[in-house]
């Protein structure tokens, strides 16, 4: 087992350059915080759109604790045709990725937060004011990953478990948010 160490952002930069992928028009600082010092991660987030699905993501969440239900159901549509088996896998990465940052950066001080990117300050700190909020998103998030995971292992329709996430995002959301 060889273990590596993230790559800094300037190697990671470099290494996507050596490999002749073009970053120039692509947020850098985006997919250096998601592809988490990733070579691989960051391929896969620019071939697969990822920077603008976590955007989007983090539009809905905007929308919170009133879900913006045209929004859900075009993301549902969008990972739900038979084309798209693959990246729906790379959906419910991204939203356990998002899920995961709302935990983390709401749970930290506003000293502490680390990095963030888009608008993802305001609205995880809004969403999850304190470590109580903290403990309620992180709970959800582990429920929503095993449901997304075992539905879609048994053929359960895609678009109709993506709405069902956000329906009980939505009301983790009505609890937590100020």
């Amino acid at each position: 087992e060889l273990r590596l160490k993230q790559l800094i952002p300037l190697d990671l930069i470099k290494s996507l350059q050596a490999a002749n992928v073009d970053v120039a028009a692509i947020d850098r600082h985006a997919l250096e915080v998601l592809a988490g010092g990733s070579v691989g991660e960051a391929v896969k987030l620019m071939n697969l759109n990822g920077l603008e699905i976590f955007k989007f993501i983090l539009e809905i969440f905007e929308t919170l604790p009133r879900l913006d239900n045209e929004k859900v159901i075009a993301l549902s549509e969008k990972f739900s045709r038979n084309d798209e088996v693959n990246s729906f896998e790379f959906f419910v990465s991204l939203l356990e990725l998002a899920l995961n940052r709302l935990v983390l950066i709401g749970a930290e001080s506003e000293r502490h937060a680390g990095t963030t990117i888009f608008n993802e300050a305001k609205v995880f700190r809004r969403l999850c004011p304190n470590l109580h909020a903290a403990i309620s998103w992180a709970k959800l998030t582990q429920e929503l990953s095993a449901r997304l995971r075992h539905g879609h292992a048994v053929n359960l329709d895609p678009a109709a478990l993506i709405l069902d996430t956000f329906f009980q995002i939505e009301t983790c959301a009505a609890k937590t948010a100020q």
